[in-house]
């Protein structure tokens, strides 16, 4: 692989806007994608079926790239304790590990189909190299994946292009993420989604591990019961949670030797109040964010609800354990006494089932339970460092680039997810049936809020830092944080719509 020489600065990032970004107003299309694909009914299709609708429809304009190469820059393996390294875009020769050779298998299709090839290399520090390479002109990744936080801040900046201006793209198509493609909208300009060119959305995506010896000794409802009726609820997981805990020790106190219905770190809380459909913001018809979130009357009820389950002595607070051990952060080592039989529950997602394969205890995957019966269906967020994929506005020409995006995301479909998914997952670190389904429906109902990432009046950490603190947090800090946010959304909104004028 090779590349311009680095850190030239040629032109100023103002004369790169101008020059590359599309003069676009606000309100005047449609987010790509428009239609929601989430259900929470499970699908029954074989991933051969579904791979035949798909052949059908994806018909490129041009049979012949000419050996071009589609460049990528991904996360480097120590972003996020390594949890947040880009993995599975190439791999150098085929191999006996079946996502490795999954990767080699996609990008030997894209050559021999379209004839183009991949360009990858790694960084741990992309949002700092992207900005680098837009001041000063310079045109060396074709799209790049960085922290979907990050990736906020840098569409404000102007560092990439709105990817529905991609003549050839077609962000409809089923291998891309369509509540992505909604939900980040801004403006009614998209900067950055998710699909399956990766399956990094899977890795991060936040549901619950749990115990089933404890489940059986604690004579528990059959959780995969509840979630087929419909009842798997906030507060039959409270009730669960409840009954395990125990002081094993017998000294009066409950602490970190002692067993837990979960452990608890900063950021549960903002996955818990999604999963009981609670959005802070949502998107009107022109892409702007309308604050939502406790504007019905039962919404401060679940934050209260929410608080309650999330407090001690149900759960306990990762930051208060004291000795790690040989880990090196207290989130594995938490992870560590949840394989040891200490937790009920743990959340997390596909990144670390790795750290289960030696637990001793069956453990099964549950979604994170719903407000209530009557909720339609099930929400589960990616965690704010997960990679998502943008391209920057100084890629030059975007005639082909598209092509190659699609056919590397449709093969993604066809060859990666069910890879990662059925072979891995399913098969190889899961030890039911049942594990196998809840992942289907989990993977099936993701959601997103801008207003997590773009973090709008420090909204989303008035809950996580109220109930770290074993506090329900207060309707006022809410209502000063309302008319902040409102101006905040209103800047953020119109730098959108300005960028490119």
């Amino acid at each position: 692989m090779e590349y311009a020489k680095k850190h030239m600065r040629r032109a100023s990032l103002v004369l790169a806007l101008l020059l590359l970004l599309p003069l676009t107003a606000c309100g005047e299309k449609k987010p790509a994608g428009a239609k929601d694909g989430t259900t929470a009914v499970l699908d029954t299709s074989r991933p051969e079926e579904s791979t035949a609708k798909a052949e059908e429809k994806l018909v490129l304009d041009k049979t012949d790239l000419d050996g071009a190469a589609l460049r990528v820059l991904g996360t480097g393996e120590s972003y996020g304790y390594g949890y947040y390294e880009v993995k599975d875009i190439w791999a150098a020769e085929d191999s006996a590990e079946a996502m490795e050779s999954a990767v080699y298998r996609r990008a030997l299709a894209c050559e021999e189909k379209y004839n183009f090839k991949i360009d990858f290399r790694q960084s741990n520090s992309v949002r700092s190299d992207v900005s680098m390479q837009v001041s000063s002109s310079l045109d060396e990744e074709d799209l790049f994946f960085e922290g979907w936080g990050a990736l906020f801040a840098m569409s404000k900046a102007g560092y990439m292009r709105d990817l529905q201006e991609i003549p050839t793209l077609d962000l409809s198509n089923e291998w891309w993420d369509q509540n992505a493609n909604k939900d980040l909208t801004l403006g009614n300009r998209l900067f950055y989604t998710t699909g399956e060119m990766t399956t990094m959305d899977d890795q991060m995506t936040r549901y619950l591990y749990f115990n089933k010896n404890m489940v059986e000794d604690h004579h528990l409802a059959d959780p995969y019961a509840l979630v087929r009726e419909g009842k798997w609820t906030l507060d039959r997981f409270g009730e669960m949670a409840s009954a395990v805990t125990d002081d094993v020790n017998g000294d009066g106190v409950l602490n970190y030797e002692d067993t837990f219905g979960l452990f608890f770190e900063l950021t549960s809380p903002q996955f818990f109040i999604l999963g009981c459909g609670r959005k802070y913001v949502t998107l009107d018809a022109d892409g702007y964010p309308q604050y939502t979130f406790l504007q019905d009357s039962e919404d401060y009820t679940v934050l209260e609800r929410v608080a309650e389950v999330l407090s001690k002595p149900t759960v306990y607070n990762v930051n208060d354990y004291v000795d790690l051990g040989e880990y090196s952060n207290r989130f594995s080592y938490a992870r560590s006494l949840f394989a040891a039989g200490r937790h009920l529950f743990t959340l997390g997602g596909a990144d670390v089932i790795t750290e289960f394969r030696e637990m001793e205890d069956e453990f099964g995957i549950l979604p994170l339970p719903k407000y209530k019966e009557e909720q339609k269906r099930y929400y589960h967020m990616i965690d704010t460092y997960t990679p998502l994929f943008a391209v920057p506005v100084t890629v030059a020409d975007t005639g082909d680039l598209g092509y190659m995006m699609d056919y590397f995301s449709y093969e993604g479909m066809k060859t990666l997810t069910p890879v990662f998914r059925e072979t891995l997952l399913e098969r190889k670190y899961t030890r039911d049936a049942d594990s196998a389904e809840m992942l289907k429906l989990i993977f099936d109902s993701k959601a997103y809020d801008l207003a997590v990432v773009a973090d709008w009046a420090n909204i989303v950490n008035i809950a996580n830092a109220s109930i770290d603190m074993g506090r329900v947090p207060k309707m006022s800090s809410y209502e000063k944080a309302a008319t902040m946010m409102d101006r905040q959304i209103r800047a953020d909104y119109e730098a959108i719509c300005n960028l490119g004028k």
